[in-house]
């Protein structure tokens, strides 16, 4: 059906209030004017509007006000401090270390400098509650303190 009901002469989308993608000019413009125009795609926009917008999908977290927070990578499992190891947390220590010998050893500056996640930052702007509790990062300072 989408096919068959086809917008092919509409150049106005009144309920989006914009113009709709122009014919094609090449393959990457296809897409665009493809699903600008699909048969029934006002409707499908409003069965879509009745799901609720906090939900996970892919590797992204819907939050709360809009907010996006990127799940992958491991992100997720920092934010529910499942990624807490030991061993890992030593390893990271020794290797800091490591490197601030090396640097030390050859007259440069070293500065170790660990950005935080955007879900640290930004807590309360996440669908989900987080867990009481040291982070991982917290246990590599402590590792890297008893160096």
């Amino acid at each position: 059906m989408p096919i068959i009901t086809f917008n092919y002469k509409g150049t106005v989308s009144e309920k989006e209030n914009r113009n709709l993608q122009s014919r094609p000019k090449n393959f990457k413009e296809a897409n665009n004017y493809i699903s600008d125009r699909f048969g029934f795609r006002n409707e499908f926009l409003k069965i879509y509007s009745y799901f609720p917008q906090e939900k996970i999908s892919g590797n992204v977290i819907y939050g709360k006000q809009g907010w996006l927070f990127y799940t992958a990578d491991g992100n997720l499992s920092d934010f529910c401090k499942r990624n807490i190891s030991l061993e890992r947390a030593k390893k990271f220590a020794l290797n800091l270390k490591s490197m601030s010998d090396w640097c030390k050893e050859n007259g440069i500056i070293f500065v170790a400098v660990v950005a935080p996640n955007k879900h640290s930052v930004y807590e309360e702007f996440y669908i989900l509650n987080r867990p009481k509790g040291k982070t991982f990062m917290d246990y590599c300072a402590q590792e890297t303190e008893k160096l």
